[in-house]
């Protein structure tokens, strides 16, 4: 299996924000950022070249994804991935479920911070996407790559997949990037068919939704309910998805079965586990 997680909050001590901003001189800064003000900017350029860079592949499928297909921004940040690799190195699940494989840049993030001997001995990541035109992107870029033994794309709604998931198999790590509106629907099924490990822990991305959702809360908004839906920055659809986010996290924080953690980085992260 992997360590233990008791210890878990106290080796988070990061601190960033999802924006697309380079994590070296050679990738796209294509979006402003949601959660962090303009102000900091130069704080956020100093964590990008006091992080380790990522592989070179890695930027080049980032880079590449942005230059060619138009919802880009669906990847997560780069950050996002080196955030991703550390935490899978700390934790070191053997059976992975990512719920939004989008161009597969996330699981092989994922993938980077298995070493090898988990990956000659077993540890999978099983990821989903239900476009089959990304699919067959997302497929090149992971054949492409060192772990083509050890992913697996699924042409599959993230719900179907977890209907169908073998309940004997059970999930170290799940990463929850698929539709927002399905968010609360997975953790149910998940904890209703028993499919993650004791050990095991959930990351829930997008939380924060554009720095929406906790607008939504009348015990934290810093303005009216009604000024979030005339915002310049929020559109029908995205205030949505805020109320489908503010569910979910009302959800998982009140289950008696769970511990968790919303982190204000990136744009919103959310580390799930089941309660000892």
């Amino acid at each position: 299996m992997f360590l233990s997680k008791s210890s878990f909050t106290n080796k988070l001590c990061f601190k960033a924000k999802q924006f697309k901003q380079p994590i070296s001189t050679n990738l796209r800064s294509p979006s402003k950022p949601f959660l962090v003000s303009q102000t900091d900017q130069n704080l956020l350029n100093y964590c990008i070249k006091q992080s380790s860079p990522q592989p070179e592949y890695l930027q080049a499928i980032y880079n590449k994804t942005f230059d060619t297909l138009p919802n880009a921004h669906n990847m997560i940040s780069p950050l996002q991935g080196i955030l991703l690799s550390m935490l899978v190195s700390l934790f070191k699940p053997t059976t992975t479920l990512e719920l939004g494989c989008y161009v597969g840049y996330s699981a092989l993030c994922i993938a980077h911070g298995l070493n090898n001997s988990l990956l000659n001995n077993g540890a999978h990541i099983w990821t989903c996407e239900v476009n089959e035109n990304i699919a067959k992107v997302a497929e090149e870029n992971i054949q492409n790559s060192n772990y083509k033994n050890n992913i697996t794309i699924l042409k599959k709604s993230a719900m179907q997949v977890l209907q169908e998931w073998d309940s004997n198999k059970k999930i170290d790590f799940a990463f929850i990037d698929a539709n927002k509106s399905g968010y609360l629907d997975y953790f149910n099924v998940i904890l209703e068919r028993n499919l993650l490990h004791q050990d095991g822990f959930i990351i829930a991305d997008n939380t924060c939704f554009r720095a929406q959702v906790h607008q939504l809360d009348p015990t934290c908004s810093d303005l009216p309910i009604k000024q979030v839906q005339n915002n310049s920055n929020t559109t029908k659809n995205n205030s949505k998805v805020a109320l489908h986010i503010y569910n979910f996290n009302n959800f998982v924080s009140n289950h008696p079965k769970v511990e968790q953690l919303l982190l204000p980085i990136f744009d919103g992260f959310t580390i799930i586990k089941l309660k000892n």
